[in-house]
């Protein structure tokens, strides 16, 4: 059985289209809705897979206003809680070359840009991760 955190402010509604096709192949997928939530679920148990949406809630998760709170998530996800980078993928609406390249730096590959990809497109990303493991 897979297990997958999405942290994703529309995790569990708008986004349920893409959600059901991962729960119908029989992976588990929990969502994080806020930074805040995110963190406390890395800080309580690990997954075989991340995905990763780089706007949400930040609920007070850090010091200050951080405009992509995704990209702060990715950071600690790599460099705190030592997440492998290929386990790791980003599915978001921002399609911005600087931030990607931030991005790509953590060495995460996969950024998949929400509504420009048909709705496959993602589990077949997602198998993909899967199958280098």
């Amino acid at each position: 059985m897979v297990r997958i955190l999405w942290i994703e402010d529309e995790g569990n509604t708008d986004l349920i289209q893409y959600k059901q096709p991962l729960v119908e192949a029989g992976c588990v997928v929990d969502v994080a809705e806020t930074a805040a939530e995110a963190f406390s679920v890395l800080d309580s148990m690990e997954y075989d897979l991340y995905i990763v949406d780089l706007l949400l809630p930040q609920e007070d998760a850090f010091e200050g206003y951080i405009e992509f709170p995704g990209v702060e998530i990715l950071r600690k996800m790599i460099n705190e809680y030592q997440i492998d980078s290929g386990r790791v993928m980003v599915f978001t609406v921002v399609n911005d070359e600087e931030v990607h390249k931030d991005i790509y730096e953590l060495g995460i590959e996969r950024i998949v840009v929400k509504r420009l990809q048909h709705i496959d497109f993602l589990k077949k990303e997602i198998d993909k991760i899967l199958q280098r493991e």
